[in-house]
């Protein structure tokens, strides 16, 4: 029986570490009993019959960059490791090769690459009161009102994928079509009321 509170999970590369799994609590509880199992008269005692339960809340995964990176690695350290330690070196015909799934293979010019983008500057293009259904294309700023159905919104699209780590918007964007006379010098003393 194994209890667990508040356990976290992180990744860690380059001294920045990332959680990957948690906060969670729970437990595990894990019977195994040896005994003679129908079908199988052979062998009075072979494998246990096992029984599992698993309970926890809330199972929190964060996925980003930095985690993928970091796995990467470590699945290379692991192989790297046991082909070592299975052959002494290069393997041989006889000894299997660990396969490598696919999703955790490293491409050849996976590289993390960082950038910074202006959007008032550049090659994007501003369209303003788009219609609610237009997805923005490349270098787009699409616009849209706010209305009694859904609150104004900016999107934007870049011509590759990317993963957002921080987004600033200055000034700090807010309806002035309720009250013309705040500026944003007042905006700290309205947010305080």
């Amino acid at each position: 029986m194994l209890n667990l509170s508040d356990f976290l999970l992180k990744t860690s590369l380059k001294e920045r570490s990332r959680n990957l799994i948690g906060p969670v609590s729970g437990s595990v509880n894990l019977e195994a009993s040896w005994c003679k199992h129908s079908g199988n008269p052979g062998l009075p005692q072979s494998s246990p019959k096992i029984i599992l339960d698993v309970r926890c809340g809330v199972l929190q995964v964060f996925w980003g960059q930095e985690n993928l990176n970091c796995l990467n690695l470590l699945n290379e350290l692991v192989q790297e490791y046991l082909r070592k330690e299975s052959g002494l070196g290069a393997p041989s015909s006889e000894q299997p090769v660990l396969p490598v799934s696919p999703a955790v293979v490293r491409p050849a010019a996976c590289k993390m690459e960082h950038s910074s983008d202006d959007l008032r500057t550049g090659l994007f293009q501003y369209i303003q009161d788009a219609d609610a259904q237009k997805i923005p294309n490349a270098y787009e700023v699409v616009f849209y009102n706010e209305t009694e159905d859904s609150p104004g919104m900016m999107l934007w699209k870049y011509p590759e994928p990317r993963v957002l780590t921080l987004v600033r918007i200055t000034p700090v964007p807010f309806n002035t079509t309720e009250d013309p006379d705040i500026s944003t010098a007042d905006l700290g003393d309205v947010l305080q009321v």
